[in-house]
Formats: C-alpha cells, structure tokens, sequence
C-alpha cells in the first residue's frame, strides 16, 4: 500500500478552510479547554457524531480529513508535548542499547519494524499514528511468528531507543485519548461528505475492532521501561556497560 503523502489532504484541506465546516472546527478547538483527557475525549467524539450527523459523513476519507484538521488546530493551540525529563534523560543515555542487552534473541527484519515505527512518529492524525502502529506489529510478528510477548516488548523498547524520539509519550497520548472509531468505507462516486471527491495517500486507517488498544498499552509499558531503565535492567556484562555507555 502506497502511503506517501501526494500533498491531495493538503489541497483538501485547503479547499475546505472558506467551508462552514472548517470554521465550525476552529470555533470548537478554540472553545476546547483541555483539562482532563478522558473528558476531552469524550467532548471531541461526541463533535465527531455531531459533524457526521449534519454533513452525512458516511466513509473514512471524511472522517480522517476531519480529524486531520481538529489536531492541527488543537495542536496549533496547545502545547500537548509530554515534558518528561527523566524519559528524555534515559532515550539519550541509553541509546546505545543493542538487542542483546534485552534479551532479543533473534528478530527478523529490526530495521524494516523501525521504520514502521517511525512513520508511526512523523503524523499528527491519531487513526493513521494507530495504523501505522499496527503496521509495525504486524511486522514484528509476520517475521517472527513464534515471538512471545516479552520479547514483542523489548523490540519495542529497542526500537523506541533507536528512534531517539523523545516525545513517544506524546504520541502514544495522542493515539489513546483522540482516536475515534472507524467510519466505513467509500460508496460509489463517494464525496465524503463535503462535495470533495479527493484522496491522499497519507490518510490511511483501517478498522482493527479494538485491537489497537492492546498495543497502545505495550507501547505505554516500553515506554515506562525506559523511564526505569538502569545497568541491572539489562543482561550486559559491567565492563561493557561503561564502555559502551561511555561513563
């Protein structure tokens, strides 16, 4: 599946800024005082079924241009970065950090899942972050089909280290408490709702009945890991420890 960006959600988007939709989202996301986010959640899915409801948005296109444009605008407007010093400290000290040292034996393909991953970290859409969180799960086990859990863990703290990405806990955020369900897909000659009839690439997503909030939670556990992490977390001899961590 082709899933670069063709810039088409950027023309969308562009094309839906002088909308009453467009200036219905910004009225909202202004008006949005996010002070918990299990409420803001709730506020936000609710103005998902409002706006599906008014502009008979039956397809996921639709929906995920919608989405696309409230987290800009929410992201325009906050600051939603985790400001974890303690995570950031331990992504930097122990990036060095190599398969071995947690206990992944083998692992087809680390490279191929650390690119997933990475797409995962470069979109601000919650569905498509979700998608390509899948993506990089089903990597992990498409390769190595026998894998237990612990080990999907360590691959996953392994990558989060190698990724150097310092607000993981802001993505993993994003995806928890502002994804919404999956809207179904296109009809014929399919509009979206909004007389639009455009796709991008980059707005991929796909219905995973729930299953994604299982690997949200091994991403939160990763990243909880790190935050920990120390010598004694992993299987390395003392001397190499200080040789690699450069202490």
């Amino acid at each position: 599946m082709e899933t670069n960006c063709n810039l088409k959600c950027e023309i969308g988007v562009n094309l839906l800024r002088s909308s009453t939709l467009y200036a219905m989202i910004e009225h909202f996301t202004s008006n949005l005082e996010i002070l918990n986010y299990t409420k803001t959640k709730t506020i936000i899915l609710g103005f998902y079924d409002f706006l599906k409801k008014k502009y008979g948005i039956k397809c996921e296109i639709g929906m995920l241009f919608i989405e696309k444009m409230l987290i800009e605008n929410l992201l325009a407007k906050y600051n939603l970065e985790e400001n974890n010093v303690l995570f950031c400290n331990k992504v930097e000290m122990y990036s060095f950090v190599k398969p071995q040292y947690l206990k992944i034996e083998k692992c087809n393909n680390l490279s191929n899942i650390i690119s997933e991953f990475k797409k995962m970290t470069i979109v601000n859409t919650p569905s498509v972050k979700i998608f390509f969180m899948m993506q990089a799960f089903k990597t992990i086990y498409k390769n190595n089909p026998k894998i237990e859990y612990d080990s999907v863990l360590g691959i996953v703290i392994y990558t989060f280290l190698k990724l150097k990405q310092k607000n993981i806990y802001s993505q993993i955020r994003l995806m928890k408490y502002f994804k919404r369900k999956y809207n179904g897909e296109c009809i014929q000659n399919c509009c979206h709702g909004f007389s639009i009839d455009i796709k991008c690439n980059c707005l991929v997503s796909r219905d995973f009945n729930g299953e994604e909030e299982y690997y949200i939670i091994t991403c939160e556990a990763a990243c909880k890991f790190i935050e920990k992490i120390e010598y004694a977390s992993l299987k390395i001899d003392k001397n190499e420890f200080l040789k690699e961590a450069k202490i």
